[in-house]
């Protein structure tokens, strides 16, 4: 069942997607949820979306951070973001032609206003980052880009200078990047050739001193290319992990037990496997293509939850799994479950209140604030009169709007933009986009 102002949203989701309204770029986007974002021990939930990311504040309600801050204006990208308990945001863009500066791939800000670049990273693309959920201020990162050298990276300042600490040559990028939880402390990385037919697993326990290399071999056709990346580190074994790996829409979930020296199959989905969280009592959720949830108390036996929301994303924030659920069909962007048969909607949207309140001469405020009233109308379907007590009934098509629809979506030919915005509302209707590795 959706919220009161949710039916606007699930119909936006499509046809926002595409018209070209008011506003540009990501605010002009499908909506639709991605991933939960969140520290383990924070207690704070955000989602990070297609039109921004939706950053949870104390006292429990929300403000969206655009994807405009740190990508072109006309990227189509969808920038991913991570965030530790301080309060310290990242946010990496996989295409560097795509980002505010092309030479920067990842960003960095502590209240949403303005986004910095960092130093160390430059002219890299990052493919995964990591917060140490021991000390919020190290961070790992790895890198996959083309035709390059490529590295892990880590940073003791909250992700403001990089230094590298692990290096691969060219024809080689890495796929992942994870700390264990425990005070035991490994970090992970995943590493394949460009041509998907080699695969390797790296660990260490000294900050990259000394490295343990396994590679990773994969029964798969001679000629597919394997999508493979670590998704899990054991809450309490830091030589336990699971990874996923396999052909498009046919991943197999792999675990270790001896550090990565051997890794077994323990589950095929027979989909793609897009996210992955352990839960503080150990068990084991994953999100697969179709939107399903799957749940496991073992680790290796796995039974979808049929009361679940379909869903893209999950995250163990708090003693909670949250779930990044489809808006069209859930009514919200997150749900919270205390149980696999009790989720329950957050309702992120009805308590977001636009961009943060940042300096006049902010990004956020350049950037964001103009993009706000466009995406409010399409979100709440109502109308912004500048009260902060009083929001007109008004219905949300203005002359300006009614300009636009009439020589836009209803009589507009498909220009090459529109058909790209097109298949991407149509990409993310299914399901099927790239394996979450932050």
């Amino acid at each position: 069942m959706f919220y009161g102002v949710y039916p606007a949203l699930a119909s936006s989701a499509v046809l926002f997607g595409l018209c070209q309204g008011i506003a540009l770029a990501h605010a002009n986007a499908g909506i639709d949820a991605i991933d939960a974002i969140g520290d383990r021990e924070s207690g704070l939930a955000g989602v990070e979306t297609t039109i921004g990311y939706i950053r949870p504040a104390d006292d429990g309600r929300f403000s969206w951070i655009c994807h405009e801050s740190v990508t072109q204006p006309d990227a189509l990208i969808t920038p991913q973001y991570t965030e530790n308990r301080n309060g310290t945001m990242l946010v990496t863009i996989a295409d560097l032609a795509q980002a505010r500066d092309e030479a920067e791939g990842i960003y960095r800000s502590i209240d949403g206003c303005e986004w910095s670049t960092t130093s160390g990273l430059s002219n890299h693309q990052v493919a995964s980052v990591h917060f140490d959920p021991i000390d919020p201020d190290r961070v790992a990162a790895a890198t996959n880009t083309a035709e390059s050298g490529n590295g892990v990276f880590l940073s003791s300042d909250g992700g403001s200078t990089w230094n590298p600490i692990f290096e691969v040559g060219r024809g080689w990028i890495f796929t992942s990047v994870r700390f264990s939880e425990t005070t035991e402390q490994f970090l992970w990385a995943t590493s394949r050739s460009e041509d998907g037919r080699q695969h390797t697993v790296h660990r260490t326990n000294d900050d990259g001193r000394t490295w343990s290399h396994q590679p990773f071999e994969i029964d798969a056709p001679d000629d597919a290319e394997i999508e493979f990346s670590l998704l899990v580190a054991d809450l309490e074994d830091p030589r336990t992990a699971w990874l996923a790996a396999g052909p498009f829409l046919d991943d197999t979930l792999y675990r270790t037990r001896d550090g990565g020296l051997s890794f077994e199959p323990v589950y095929r989905p027979q989909a793609a496997i897009i996210d992955a969280a352990q839960a503080n009592d150990g068990s084991l959720w994953l999100t697969v293509s179709g939107n399903k949830v799957l749940h496991s108390t073992d680790g290796e036996t796995f039974k979808r939850i049929e009361s679940a929301p379909l869903s893209i994303g999950v995250g163990a924030i708090d003693g909670r799994v949250m779930l990044a659920t489809r808006i069209p069909s859930a009514g919200s962007a997150l749900s919270e479950c205390t149980a696999p048969d009790r989720c329950e909607p957050t309702p992120t949207f009805e308590l977001l209140e636009g961009p943060p309140v940042c300096p006049p001469d902010s990004q956020s405020s350049l950037v964001c604030d103009p993009l706000w009233p466009s995406l409010e109308r399409t979100i709440f379907g109502t109308i912004d009169t500048g009260d902060p007590g009083r929001v007109s009934a008004e219905p949300a098509e203005t002359n300006a709007t009614k300009s636009e629809s009439a020589t836009g979506c209803a009589t507009a030919q498909f220009t090459g933009r529109k058909r790209t915005t097109v298949l991407l509302v149509l990409f993310a209707s299914v399901g099927i986009r790239r394996r979450h590795t932050v």
